[in-house]
C-alpha cells in the first residue's frame, strides 16, 4: 500500500486516540514503513507508553513480553483516517512518528495482526 494523502490522522476508533500528521514520506530502506512530521499529539500518555514499552522489550529480545505489549496496542486498532490503512509498529517522538502499514512477522509482512 502507497499512502495517497500526505496530511492524515492517526486514530483509534475504539480509545478516541488520535494525531494530526502532516509530510508523510515513505522510508525508501524498509519496505511499508513512513515517517511524519507530528502536528498535533492527542495520544494517550497510555498508547505512548505501551509503544516505547513494546520497542524496548524489542531492543531487549525479550519477545514474549513484547507479544503482551503487542497485544494491548492493538486494541488501539491504530489506523490512518484518510489514508484508509492500518498502521502498526507507532513509534512517538517530539516532533514526528513513524510507523509501518503492514504488520511484521519473522514468516513476512501480513495485513493485520496473528490473532
Amino acid at each position: 500500500m502507497v499512502i495517497q494523502i500526505k496530511t492524515d490522522y492517526i486514530i483509534s476508533p475504539t480509545k478516541g486516540d488520535y494525531a494530526l500528521i502532516d509530510h508523510i514520506e515513505a522510508i525508501p530502506s524498509v519496505a511499508y514503513c513512513y515517517r511524519a512530521q507530528l502536528i498535533e499529539n492527542s495520544l494517550s500518555e497510555a498508547l505512548i507508553t505501551l509503544c516505547k514499552e513494546y520497542q524496548e522489550c524489542i531492543d531487549a529480545f525479550s519477545i514474549l513480553l513484547a507479544d503482551e505489549i503487542e497485544r494491548e496496542i492493538s486494541a488501539y486498532q491504530l489506523c490512518l483516517k484518510y489514508n484508509n490503512s492500518k498502521l502498526f509498529d507507532l513509534k512517538v517522538y517530539d516532533h514526528y512518528v513513524t510507523f509501518f502499514t503492514k504488520y511484521r512477522t519473522a514468516d513476512g509482512l501480513l495485513d493485520d495482526y496473528r490473532w
